[in-house]
């Protein structure tokens, strides 16, 4: 009998054993499945980080594997690690301990770095825009200027080489063998705006043309060259452009399609030629230039400058992550990274409106 009173009560304690540990497992893997399912939202916040690093267009590629490593590298010695951390815990409290560590804040240290990496590229964007704009104005100076002293791309000559006939086809004709009419060297040519005659192009290279009339502007003039002693006849045509119509032709310097003839700021005569920058005073010219090359690179806050600054700022901001530092004292390194980003903003844009303005007084000439 008292066998079975003992055996009974350990029965009961053992019950109770099991009610009291079966929800203990329970809310340990609950809290495991919790935390664990935070990491893995953050890894997928760090793999869009990532990606966002590379669509900055105008941040170097050095710069971006650079960044990139770092996410990558908290991953890894954070995420990947806390998560080992937790699969292992035996409790909750090791569970809650691992949460509350400061995992977090190399994160924010990280997002900050996007953040000024960001607005990096976008004054790196108004900087190379700045410089576009450089070297589109110089270009197009180059194109209405005559000094060679203007010149900022390599000139091409280009050379048109005539087509000369041998006289076989006399012999041949005083034999009174049959020769095929051949079109001249003004089949298919286009003649331009100011052009009034066949010039050193011929009608025919065999027969006599049966027009000999100059296509008109805009127009296309047609004749045959009959061949000789019962040869075929040939068909012709030529064309000739049209000065007026905006559209550069061949022959055609330039064609604007207005009415003003070569006043300041336009720099297209009415007969389709060149008003040229340089025909007479050229100080303003010379000084708008002078300017250009002074914000690119000779003043302090010069496109150059602010390049050069950018990348070392680029380069800290990338070293922050890494410093020996608490992490807080990291994010108080990088509210001052962003402050100087500002800076950079606000001196790009004021160099940019300078550029522009330079390139406005040019276009007014």
């Amino acid at each position: 009998m008292k066998n079975f009173k003992y055996l009974g009560i350990v029965f009961v304690f053992s019950f109770i054993f099991l009610v009291i540990a079966n929800p203990v497992k329970a809310d340990l893997a609950s809290t495991k499945a919790l935390y664990l399912a935070r990491i893995d939202d953050k890894q997928a916040a760090v793999q869009a980080q990532i990606d966002r690093i590379s669509g900055l267009s105008y941040i170097n590629a050095t710069a971006k594997t650079q960044l990139t490593n770092n996410f990558n590298s908290y991953n890894t010695n954070y995420l990947v690690s806390l998560e080992k951390q937790i699969n292992a815990s035996s409790t909750e409290d090791q569970v809650i301990d691992l949460i509350n560590s400061d995992w977090q804040l190399p994160y924010m240290v990280l997002v900050k770095s996007m953040f000024s990496y960001a607005n990096a590229n976008v004054v790196a964007g108004n900087i190379q825009t700045a410089y576009q704009l450089i070297n589109d104005t110089k270009t197009f100076v180059d194109s209405y200027t005559t000094d060679v002293k203007y010149n900022v791309a390599l000139s091409e000559n280009n050379k048109k080489f005539a087509l000369k006939l041998n006289f076989i086809k006399g012999a041949y004709a005083q034999k009174g063998k049959p020769i095929d009419g051949v079109c001249g060297t003004a089949d298919k040519h286009i003649y331009t705006y100011v052009d009034t005659t066949w010039g050193g192009f011929s009608q025919c290279s065999v027969g006599n043309p049966s027009n000999t009339s100059f296509p008109a502007a805009g127009a296309t003039a047609n004749w045959t060259c009959p061949g000789i002693n019962g040869g075929t006849t040939a068909s012709c045509s030529s064309s000739r452009n049209t000065c007026g119509n905006a559209i550069t032709e061949l022959g055609e310097d330039c064609d604007d399609g207005n009415i003003t003839n070569g006043t300041a700021g336009d720099t297209c005569y009415n007969d389709c030629t060149k008003r040229y920058l340089d025909a007479g005073d050229t100080t303003s010219l010379d000084n708008a230039l002078a300017n250009l090359d002074d914000y690119e690179s000779a003043v302090a806050d010069s496109l150059d400058a602010n390049l050069s600054g950018m990348d070392t700022l680029l380069v800290n901001i990338y070293n922050v992550y890494s410093q020996a530092i608490t992490e807080n004292e990291k994010l108080v390194l990088m509210t001052g990274y962003e402050q100087s980003l500002e800076a950079f903003y606000t001196n790009t844009q004021s160099v940019n409106s300078n550029i522009v303005t330079e390139v406005v007084n040019i276009l007014a000439l």
